[in-house]
């Protein structure tokens, strides 16, 4: 059971936004029940007029409400949270008593009762400025948060260190919320929660949002105001395996706040499955005046944006060619590729068979709508696999299939290699960004191809590239 769908003008405000949209989500889009899109984390950089004076700061609650409006004239209704962050250091309470452990602030009982007032003025003042923008947004009582105490956090040093009154979400009450985007609202939430006695929390906004994702069932957590993830300056915009996230915590290259926000962030999408997101990004900003030109709102929602996603990719599961029904195998590439005007050989497998391939599919649904096709090249290039197909279905796009297959083949093989029609620049580009930030990866224009590979080793690579590319056809113009 789903809150109805108001009318989302989709192809209008991807034209007039300019975004790319995958065929995927923009089918989803058409279709989701509004309660069923995202949820919006603001944090306080966003939502605080007191940070105005401070680099990034400046216009951001502004530039928020209009990008809301925007997305509001296209038929948009997304819960909104609140975050604090940056309004909170200056209470007296605080300043009294800095600590946080693992990104999480240390709340006594007078700073609690400091901070329920300021975030509900705060959550007030968002909803007053939705309103000057034109969005009908109204206020969510925070006792529909229900929340126990967090209990004790092991610092750095190894020591448990009393959390005082911070709360984890232990259920959302989503009546109201559900309610108001029903009546064409746009529900905002403050982060502030209760416990069953009646007791105030401060729990963390994108804990809470990542909750509220969760009891809503939506496919995007977008987090507004927070940093990217970045490695020597670039923007990571990928991140899809909490391992990998767990060895950019260990080196360093994540760290404070927003180690929690990432493991948070998987938590909800591995609770969720495939087909979830969770968006980091960060103000857009004039250089001289740093004041804030976008939020990246309608960009991150709408397509891939500038910002750094989470995600898990589906499953891939691994077959040889006796295991698997290849005539099913073949429909689905058929059907893939006819899409694009063109046509598998119909005599793809029999050519296939002594080199004993590996079909990799998706394992996330009884029929698989994606996955690659591969094999060991030998001789000289032995040991480095060959993807000769790589096929997502048109309306599973935008789920990373292609992403996991070829993710799983490095894992299984170490070396790959590939290629992708050059004049195809939107494919070249999708498949860049997929082995950017894996082990030795390049991607070089050879002939009508641009060849990739990851694994390979580069003395190999120019006779390589070569032989790829010289390949005979097997996806063809149809006669």
């Amino acid at each position: 059971m789903a809150v109805k769908r108001h009318n989302r003008d989709i192809e209008g405000i991807v034209n007039e936004v300019g975004v790319r949209t995958s065929a995927h989500w923009a089918k989803e889009l058409h279709t989701l029940p509004d309660d069923q899109i995202g949820v919006i984390k603001a944090s306080g950089k966003v939502v605080s007029p007191s940070y105005a004076g401070m680099r990034g700061g400046f216009g951001g609650l502004e530039r928020f409400s209009a990008e809301t409006a925007f997305l509001n004239k296209y038929g948009f209704r997304i819960p909104i949270v609140t975050g604090g962050g940056v309004i909170y250091d200056e209470l007296p309470s605080y300043q009294n008593n800095k600590s946080k452990v693992n990104g999480l602030r240390v709340t006594s009982k007078q700073l609690i009762d400091d901070m329920v007032p300021v975030a509900q003025e705060h959550q007030q003042l968002v909803v007053e400025t939705l309103i000057k923008y034109g969005v009908d947004a109204v206020a969510i009582d925070s006792h529909d948060i229900v929340m126990r105490p967090h209990g004790p956090e092991r610092n750095e040093l190894g020591d448990l260190v009393d959390m005082g009154f911070v709360g984890d979400v232990e259920y959302i009450n989503t009546k109201e919320i559900r309610r108001a985007i029903a009546n064409g609202q746009w529900p905002v939430i403050n982060h502030i929660g209760y416990d069953v006695q009646g007791q105030a929390h401060n729990g963390n906004a994108t804990v809470v949002a990542a909750e509220l994702l969760k009891y809503m069932r939506a496919k995007k957590l977008v987090l507004i105001g927070d940093t990217p993830v970045k490695e020597e300056g670039k923007v990571i915009t990928d991140i899809n395996s909490q391992l990998d996230w767990d060895f950019l915590v260990r080196t360093g290259i994540v760290d404070g706040g927003m180690i929690t926000n990432g493991y948070t962030g998987f938590d909800a999408i591995k609770t969720l499955g495939p087909g979830h997101y969770v968006h980091i990004i960060s103000l857009e900003q004039e250089e001289d005046s740093g004041k804030v030109t976008s939020v990246g709102l309608a960009k991150e929602l709408l397509g891939d944006g500038s910002g750094t996603q989470i995600s898990i990719p589906p499953l891939m599961s691994s077959y040889s060619m006796e295991t698997v029904d290849c005539d099913l195998v073949y429909d689905i590439m058929e059907e893939v590729f006819s899409e694009k005007g063109k046509h598998v050989v119909g005599t793809y497998f029999d050519g296939l068979e002594s080199r004993d391939p590996t079909i990799y599919l998706d394992a996330m649904h009884e029929e698989p709508h994606g996955g690659a096709v591969g094999y060991d090249l030998g001789g000289e290039f032995e040991g480095v696999e060959y993807l000769c197909k790589i096929f997502t279905h048109k309306d599973y796009e935008g789920l990373g299939i292609a992403r996991a297959a070829i993710t799983a083949a490095v894992k299984s093989t170490g070396s790959i290699a590939f290629r992708v029609c050059k004049d195809n620049k939107d494919a070249v580009c999708a498949y860049e960004r997929i082995i950017e930030h894996m082990p030795s990866s390049d991607s070089v224009d050879c002939g009508d191809y641009r060849v990739m590979s990851v694994g390979v080793d580069p003395e190999m690579r120019s006779s390589l590239y070569q032989n790829v590319a010289a390949m005979e056809k097997t996806v063809v113009s149809p006669n």
